[in-house]
């Protein structure tokens, strides 16, 4: 049986996409079986990465279309709906793309588009019996493509295909992509997905094996595919490809109120059985760790048989009374016969907040550095120039309370001037563009960014004191820029994958909703909760600046930590000392831009805003 197995690699991106159909999706939250940040420990055979363009042969249906496949780096997608470039381990040296949407032009192709790229030489599989092909790839559909690997061990019986190819009629035919294939807009889940399809049926133990990927459709978005393997499969593992703490919801968030923490949490992972046999008593173990490092919350579970290339959802509601403070969820998966915990792919571990008042989806300051993936949308990632975006983040609230405003985390590009409008929609309303101005709190005062907001990276927007009871709310922001003259954008925390639906955009110019996005940073301040004042900057000061590098920062005051953070949010470079009231950094060596200087004393921390020539 031909089995397809996915691991999604939550990579830094800098671009975003939108929709190429005006689509109204419902809040249709599916299992969270999609996220996963793991490597699989893996023996390779034969590995391909498109920095020789030449180790492949494009090729196309002549009498169908004129539509090939492109290999090589800096590519992207040309149409008026592009998605982002694929953001693979090695982009930098190339990959392949089919760009099938600036093919389609404005009014969208007719033809039956029938391209691929095979191996221009034969990989020899005699000595393996079992084997993986696995490739990192960034995917959105549309209503009418198939995508398919296909195997050939001559290189002459390659199969006619179609958008209505039965993959399951010819063993050498893999659809890539069943289940998405043909649901307009819906994708791979994160840029980039690595799949791993099993190809043993075909071309175990064969001499000579061609690969061949093979695009078919009408007028789609596009398709990108980097760092090709094969490896083969080991006879045992097990294989944690994420978990996971919930406060009942479906969503994960990083920030949860005590207010909406309930007595039963939902604990969870995601396991499969990557190896040949048939794995017994599966156990996976999902446990909580507070800033102590002691262990407050435990479940295991253990499944008796889980066959090869299969995988598990496991749910373990479990009691618990959590209080405010920092947390570390820590789990293990096992089997009888793969019982090593210390193998990468066994473990999984992400940190997250219970707090007093504020709720976050997004876990920008919370999660581990070196696991966040972040990229960001504004009031000119959607239609440039563009005023009267609103951008919005699901919230469930369980317990009745207040709500005090809304916090945005804002990115270093953002300008003084802009201004954005809080508002809180019933989640009913969130589908009817009609009743917009029905909301259940707003304030129309004008919140213009400032410079300390964009050196802090957030801004507070106050509400006024509104209960919220028990139900789906999204917290909202509307965005106006002067029509670019003062561009805001905020972060888009994409280290968890959420569900469908948590972030959303509407936008004025086609009067539509769309689902793009996946944590905003658009936080909910519940009770009494506000956002602090940063202190006065001249508390600091850093010199030159703008610099090529080589700046130095002093203080009045001693400080313990200064952190240096990247427009991604990512600390490039840290220093710690008690007491100290002047260093000095040399980031000669980092890309011209906007960085921040995040500076840490007893009591509280403060940022500066860097220029980098």
């Amino acid at each position: 049986m031909k089995r397809i197995l996915f691991l999604t690699f939550c990579l830094s991106l800098t671009t975003l996409s939108f929709s190429q159909v005006d689509l109204r999706k419902s809040v249709d939250f599916k299992n969270k079986i999609s996220k996963s940040n793991l490597a699989v420990e893996t023996n390779f055979i034969w590995s391909d990465d498109f920095s020789d363009p030449s180790s492949w042969v494009i090729d196309h249906d002549k009498s169908q279309t004129n539509l090939d496949w492109e290999i090589g780096t800096d590519l992207s997608c040309e149409g008026i709906h592009p998605i982002e470039t694929i953001a693979s381990t090695t982009y930098e040296n190339g990959y392949a793309m089919i760009d099938s949407d600036e093919y389609g032009g404005e009014n969208g192709g007719a033809e039956v588009e029938d391209s691929w790229f095979t191996t221009a030489d034969s990989i020899s599989l005699s000595d393996y019996a079992n084997v993986v092909i696995q490739f990192e790839t960034w995917y959105q559909s549309f209503t009418s493509e198939k995508c398919f690997l296909v195997t050939s061990t001559n290189n002459t019986d390659w199969p006619q295909l179609s958008p209505d190819y039965d993959a399951s009629s010819n063993k050498n035919v893999y659809e890539v992509f069943p289940g998405i294939s043909g649901d307009a807009r819906e994708n791979v889940g994160a840029n980039p997905t690595t799949y791993k399809i099993n190809i043993s049926e075909s071309a175990g133990n064969q001499e000579k094996v061609w690969i061949r990927f093979h695009w078919t459709g009408t007028f789609g978005y596009a398709w990108f595919i980097d760092d090709i393997s094969i490896i083969e499969q080991p006879k045992n593992d097990i294989v944690l490809h994420s978990a996971w703490m919930t406060n009942g919801s479906v969503v994960e968030y990083g920030r949860i109120p005590v207010s909406q923490m309930s007595d039963t949490i939902i604990l969870g992972g995601l396991v499969s059985n990557f190896g040949m046999d048939t794995q017994e008593d599966v156990s996976l173990k999902v446990s909580l760790r507070n800033e102590s490092d002691t262990e407050v919350v435990s479940n295991e579970v253990t499944l008796a048989e889980l066959k090869n290339d299969s995988i598990v959802l496991f749910t373990l509601p479990t009691a618990s009374n959590l209080i405010s403070g920092s947390y570390n969820l820590v789990a293990t998966a096992n089997s009888k016969l793969d019982n090593d915990s210390t193998n990468s792919n066994n473990s999984y571990s992400q940190n997250f907040e219970i707090t007093d008042e504020l709720y976050s989806v997004d876990g920008i300051g919370v999660y581990k550095e070196e696991t966040m993936s972040l990229s960001s949308m504004g009031s000119n990632s959607f239609i440039e120039d563009q005023d009267g975006l609103i951008m919005m983040v699901f919230y469930e609230i369980r317990e009745e309370t207040q709500v005090s405003g809304i916090e945005i985390a804002i990115t270093p590009d953002t300008e003084p001037g802009a201004t954005v409008y809080p508002f809180i929609l019933d989640g009913e309303a969130r589908l009817e563009v009609e009743v917009y101005d029905d909301r259940v709190s707003q304030n129309m005062e004008d919140n213009i960014v400032q410079q300390w907001n964009i050196d802090a990276g957030k801004m507070w927007l106050p509400l006024p004191e509104t209960t919220l009871y028990p139900g789906v709310y999204y917290a909202c922001v509307e965005l106006f820029s002067e029509y670019g003259a003062n561009h805001i954008s905020i972060y888009d925390d994409k280290t968890v994958i959420q569900p469908d639906g948590v972030s959303n955009i509407y936008s004025p110019e086609d009067d539509q909703i769309y689902t793009n996005g996946n944590a905003f940073a658009i936080r909910l301040g519940l009770n009494n909760y506000v956002a602090l004042e940063e202190s006065p900057q001249e508390l600091f000061s850093i010199f030159p600046n703008p610099s090529t590098g080589l700046f130095n920062l002093s203080s009045q005051t001693t400080f313990s930590k200064v952190e240096i953070i990247n427009a991604l949010g990512q600390v490039v470079s840290m220093k710690s000392s008690d007491g100290m009231q002047n260093v000095t950094f040399d980031l000669s060596d980092q890309k011209s831009g906007i960085y921040l200087a995040r500076i840490f004393n007893d009591n509280a921390q403060f940022t500066q805003r860097i220029v980098i020539k």
